[in-house]
């Protein structure tokens, strides 16, 4: 449920972005279209809809967190839609599987900017994020992201085109190093996950 209502409001908020960045007020008929993977591409023209972006786990052990965040994701734009779209704009949703790899979850970031996605949700993963926000940032691409708390995120160079809805673990490693001060013990042991988003998580705990 915790996922599902961080990818509402993720979608909600993408909406509200994109939104604000664009002054058209040309009338789009309220659809919703949620497309799986697929290879083929096609261009969106200046139809008065907002296309998004989702890329979201489609299998393995993560396929029920999936589930949710593509119910999530299709409720919210039934809703928005419903309700008249967003400045007189349709939303479309076009969900993509984000795989088990940074290589995977890339060729799905690189699929739905190719197909002029305004916004892109994702990927859940922090390590993927971070491998695939420049395919996004370079086309200026808005990236939205409700999981994504890596530290190296908070000094990306996304040019203002990264939002993330959850907290940086820069405030997860300050709680942490507090809580062990307050035990008044002088020694703690910290145990990670030794790649790229345990090691910065671990050295910010110890500082």
């Amino acid at each position: 449920m915790h996922a599902r209502r961080r990818f509402l409001i993720a979608a909600a908020a993408a909406v509200a972005l994109v939104a604000c960045s664009d002054n058209s007020s040309n009338p789009g008929t309220t659809s919703t279209t949620v497309v799986s993977a697929s290879t083929t591409t096609q261009a969106a023209g200046d139809d008065g809809v907002l296309r998004i972006g989702a890329v979201i786990p489609g299998g393995g052990a993560a396929a029920d967190m999936g589930v949710s965040m593509s119910a999530a994701l299709t409720l919210a734009t039934n809703e928005i839609n419903a309700a008249g779209g967003v400045n007189g704009r349709s939303i479309s949703i076009t969900i993509r599987d984000e795989g088990d790899s940074a290589a995977t979850a890339l060729a799905a970031v690189q699929d739905l900017v190719h197909n002029r996605s305004d916004v892109v949700i994702g990927p859940t993963s922090s390590l993927n994020l971070l491998a695939t926000l420049s395919a996004a940032v370079t086309q200026n691409v808005l990236t939205c992201s409700p999981t994504g708390s890596a530290l190296a995120l908070d000094d990306f160079p996304a040019n203002g085109l990264l939002v993330r809805t959850i907290p940086s673990d820069s405030l997860q490693a300050h709680a942490i190093a507090r809580t062990v001060d307050q035990t008044g013990r002088q020694t703690a042991v910290v145990a990670y996950l030794d790649d790229a988003y345990g090691r910065p998580l671990a050295d910010a705990v110890t500082t």
